[in-house]
């Protein structure tokens, strides 16, 4: 049964599981935080980013569920409120024909001033979704209608009455509610997988949506060791104290990838993180083989060792598991942008926008494409897009300053440079965008001299043109990743970075080892059809 080879067997897991019904208390529902353009054949031209927009036929309805109102005396259900609008959204995009607005850009919205009509233009959704809960001791009263988003006008309405432990019963029920509305008829396979079947202890349940939120909210943007650790303890505390619940296991490993592929670590550690996502996607795996994270995260891990064919193979379940989820969507596009078929990968980024448009990751994504083609006008545009979301995200400053040296916009540049300072003083990029500074201000010695790893080195040394040195760390760059597929053709071919290199023979011989292998990847990868 098991396909992965280092899944661990974890004999009769589920016997000794007492199912209680979920109760969720305040401080417990924290925070938290196709398809597809047909690929090109050899022979064919290279698809432009800003060709045909991907099909979305499959939607036949679209809607955004907005915060839920706190309506109780005291005023203190704020983080209840959020947990109810996140699982009732959850439910419904479980439905793939119906466009579901995701957590992070609704959360937007919350306490806004702005009318119904607006709101519907920004999210370009039908209907929406508005709620409100009263909580009086262990009573709960939770009012939602259902609006036109055109108009504001209202289609359906209902007060739902009840105890607290009938959370989930409210909130399945108001999913219901909600689908029959839209929809004609519901198959009874689609009425069943907008219900919430949650069994976990309690308390595991808070440590598990800490760590998600550590790790999305924190450690995402600013790649610090504190904040890796924070979420690695918030994971592991869920797992000790229900260790049956899959989730807190993938969420975990999910971690520890990130960390691995954001990380300057030596060989040691990258193995140890390696052997340590494996570890537990094997019991989540074994805990719930047809959960749409697990196999989303299942792709990364094999991401790690190079087994790109068995990469895509779990992500693109994981897309068919839940199309709606943009995780699942952004896996396929980090995978098409890794083995360089950078317009399958935009496309994919796009439909991840459409989903979430107040994702600033997605922005970034997109710029970093027109990055490597060279447009540099359209790279600034969806950098500044992500930077007006998350104005301090280390990765999208450091990026975005890059880019304006390539510009040779070096005023803003320099400012870029000096908040980047003053928020990572004692990082690993810091140094970086010191010794390109230094590049910028004609210190040669000095930009040499700053210790960095080697990829940084290897800019540094196109940067000063530095021809040999130059083509020594591109080849040695491509030795190392030569196992995991990865084509720069696109790169090589478009970026402005590598024009005092083009005539040279070394520079044009791996220019088509790289178009070979693109041409490899767009034949046997080119096509998706989920």
């Amino acid at each position: 049964m098991l396909l992965l080879p280092w899944l661990e067997k974890i004999p009769d897991l589920h016997s000794s599981r007492k199912h209680k019904k979920l109760l969720l208390y305040p401080a417990v529902v924290v925070l938290i935080i196709v398809l597809i353009l047909i690929g090109s054949k050899i022979g064919k031209k290279e698809l432009p980013i800003e060709s045909e927009q991907i099909n979305n036929s499959e939607w036949q309805n679209s809607i955004a569920v907005l915060p839920f109102l706190d309506l109780s005396p005291e005023k203190d259900q704020e983080y209840f409120c959020d947990g109810m609008t996140e699982q009732i959204l959850t439910n419904l995009a479980r439905l793939n024909k119906l466009k579901v607005i995701a957590r992070t850009s609704v959360m937007k919205f919350k306490d806004t001033q702005k009318t119904i009509p607006e709101i519907g233009k920004e999210l370009n959704v039908q209907n929406i979704l508005e709620g409100s809960i009263r909580k009086f001791g262990n009573r709960l009263r939770v009012t939602v209608q259902l609006v036109k988003a055109e108009d504001g006008s209202h289609i359906w309405a209902e007060d739902y009455d009840g105890e607290y432990t009938d959370l989930f019963t409210i909130q399945d029920e108001i999913s219901k509610a909600i689908a029959d509305t839209l929809f004609e008829k519901l198959s009874a396979n689609e009425v069943d997988v907008i219900k919430s079947n949650q069994v976990v202890n309690l308390q595991a349940y808070e440590y598990y949506l800490k760590g998600e939120y550590l790790h999305r909210n924190k450690f995402w943007s600013s790649s610090s060791f504190e904040d890796f650790k924070d979420s690695e303890q918030m994971f592991l505390k869920a797992i000790e104290l229900d260790s049956l619940y899959a989730p807190s296991y993938a969420g975990l490993v999910d971690l520890y990838n990130t960390y691995w592929n954001t990380q300057v670590l030596d060989e040691e550690e990258r193995q140890k993180y390696l052997n340590l996502q494996e570890k537990y996607i094997s019991i989540a795996y074994n805990l719930d083989p047809e959960s749409a994270d697990v196999n989303r995260v299942i792709g990364w891990v094999y991401s790690a060792r190079n087994e790109i064919d068995k990469k895509i193979e779990y992500i693109k379940k994981a897309v068919i598991l839940d199309g709606n989820d943009p995780e699942n969507i952004r896996a396929l596009g980090i995978f098409y942008d890794n083995i360089g078929l950078k317009n399958l990968a935009a496309k994919f980024y796009d439909r991840c926008l459409k989903l979430d448009p107040y994702d600033a990751k997605y922005y970034y994504y997109l710029a970093n494409i027109y990055f490597h083609l060279g447009q540099f006008q359209k790279a600034k545009s969806e950098f500044q897009k992500a930077l007006v979301l998350e104005p301090n995200d280390a990765r999208f400053l450091l990026r975005y300053t890059l880019l304006l040296f390539h510009m040779k916009e070096f005023k803003e540049m320099e400012v870029l440079c000096s908040k980047y300072n003053q928020l990572y003083p004692n990082t690993a990029d810091n140094r970086f965008l010191n010794a390109v500074l230094f590049v910028k201000n004609g210190e040669k010695e000095k930009a040499l001299n700053v210790d960095m790893h080697s990829e940084n080195k290897m800019l540094i040394y196109l940067y000063l043109k530095m021809s040999e040195e130059a083509l020594q760390s591109m080849e040695n760059y491509s030795e190392r990743t030569k196992e995991s597929e990865r084509s720069n053709y696109i790169d090589l071919k478009n970026n402005p970075v590598f024009e005092f290199l083009r005539s040279d023979s070394r520079f044009q011989e791996m220019l088509a080892k790289h178009k070979i292998l693109y041409d490899e990847n767009l034949l046997k990868y080119g096509d998706i059809d989920i």
